[in-house]
């Protein structure tokens, strides 16, 4: 080969591979800007998500939250919020109303919705079927509700014998809790004897596609507004009673039955609270969607 055609075949070798280098240099910075736009665009995107997901909990309804994960029901007792005759209120609203940290509730519900997807053997009531639902809360609640009913009259009738002068409070506590738990027998005698016969009646024409036979009452609509009702005054009455407590705190001079007292309340306002919210929020909610279901309105 010429030496003249040598050297021009070398430059023009010289020449491509210049090129060629100059084409990688454009390629791996187009690469990396592409990158960083990625990786800017991903965080725009999750700061978004955050955004919506902290939206979503403050227009949620305390109600749903816990229907949703029932573990919930100890953040909203901590924080004085209403989960059952109340429910229907947003996280927000709520907050607002009893000026309390938003941020910091979120947080404590995010962690709480974290531990339920740790434990999915956890209860999930509204996934129950309502005849089931049903006599979970006779069995469990209403058994409860009885027993402590007259085991607690005792205690309290006892506090206020001997405590009553020097803490007037106590005095009133008997008077509520009086009142209170024939109004709570009677509720649960129409619940177990009427409604609940009618919704397991409800569920089994749903089962065999039949047609179930009319309630004496109408309408499931009319006994559970007064269930609701009377949910709503065991809610007053109950915090009639915390506030009388100073939030079930013993005096400093309190006997140990005066203590063993409070902490049966706090025990009985808490359980209560999980049953009403069972029914309010749960178990009344489906009846009626069921009996439209199937025409039975």
């Amino acid at each position: 080969m010429p030496s003249s055609t040598k050297m021009s075949s070398l430059k023009n070798g010289s020449g491509i591979k210049k090129k060629t280098q100059s084409s990688l240099r454009v390629k791996q910075g187009f690469l990396q800007l592409k990158e960083k736009d990625t990786s800017s665009l991903n965080r725009r995107v999750k700061a978004m998500e955050k955004k919506t997901e902290d939206v979503m909990w403050l227009e949620r309804t305390v109600a749903e939250i816990v229907t949703e994960n029932h573990l919930t029901t100890e953040i909203f007792e901590k924080y004085g919020i209403d989960f059952c005759c109340g429910g229907n209120k947003t996280v927000k609203q709520a907050c607002e109303e009893r000026g309390i940290n938003i941020e910091e509730i979120e947080k404590e519900l995010k962690q709480a919705y974290r531990k339920r997807d740790e434990f999915r053997d956890s209860n999930q009531y509204d996934k129950w079927e309502l005849d089931f639902l049903a006599d979970y809360i006779t069995n469990q609640f209403h058994s409860y509700t009885k027993d402590t009913i007259y085991r607690l009259r005792e205690i309290i009738d006892k506090v206020a014998n001997v405590h009553g002068e020097r803490h007037p409070e106590t005095l009133r506590i008997r008077q509520i809790w009086h009142e209170l738990s024939g109004e709570l027998i009677k509720h649960m005698q129409k619940e177990e004897l009427l409604l609940f016969p009618y919704i397991k009646q409800l569920v089994r024409a749903k089962r065999e596609g039949t047609k179930p036979k009319p309630p004496v009452f109408g309408s499931i609509n009319n006994p559970i507004k007064v269930m609701e009702a009377e949910h709503k005054h065991t809610g007053d009455c109950l915090g009639e009673i915390s506030t009388l407590s100073n939030g079930f705190n013993p005096p400093e001079d309190a006997c140990p039955t005066y203590r063993t007292m409070y902490e049966y309340l706090k025990e009985f306002d808490r359980i209560t609270k999980m049953h009403i919210h069972l029914e309010n929020n749960i178990l009344f909610p489906r009846a009626m969607r069921l009996e439209e279901e199937l025409g039975n309105t």
